[in-house]
């Protein structure tokens, strides 16, 4: 009901003035991103509490302690097995490879970043066509 009364507070009432009109909206704004925030962390701590309850149940069962443990011990001969394999000169090379392609794109996906906000910023929208025709929106 909150929601209804703050997105009514946003609408702009006619003798406001242009200062009074956005310093309504700011405060329905507000009281709704106070609203979202509290409704956030009460479902985040109650998501917690079933979580909580739920590893309870699983770890008191001797069934599923017994697949736990064989599980950690697979997950540890693979890692063992995958170590011996990254040792091999042609695992290293493509490893080497992949790391240098990795930081390579973890840069140009920065510029991009920046070159969609300083367009942003000059063309004052949040969307472009790209050569395919599709437009795309910019999200921040």
């Amino acid at each position: 009901m909150e929601e209804n009364t703050a997105a009514e507070d946003v609408q702009t009432n006619q003798s406001d003035t242009p200062a009074e009109s956005q310093a309504q909206s700011l405060v329905a704004l507000e009281k709704l991103i106070i609203n979202y925030l509290n409704d956030i962390e009460r479902a985040t701590g109650q998501m917690r509490k079933q979580r909580e309850m739920l590893d309870n149940i699983l770890m008191n069962d001797e069934a599923y302690q017994e697949a736990h443990k064989k599980a950690k011990a697979a997950a540890k001969e693979k890692s063992t097995v995958k170590a011996n394999l990254l040792h091999h000169p042609e695992a290293a090379v493509i490893g080497d490879k992949l790391a240098d392609m990795k930081k390579d794109l973890a840069e140009k996906k920065k510029t991009f970043s920046n070159h969609l906000q300083e367009y942003s910023r000059l063309a004052g929208t949040n969307q472009f066509e790209d050569d395919q025709g599709q437009v795309r929106e910019i999200v921040y």
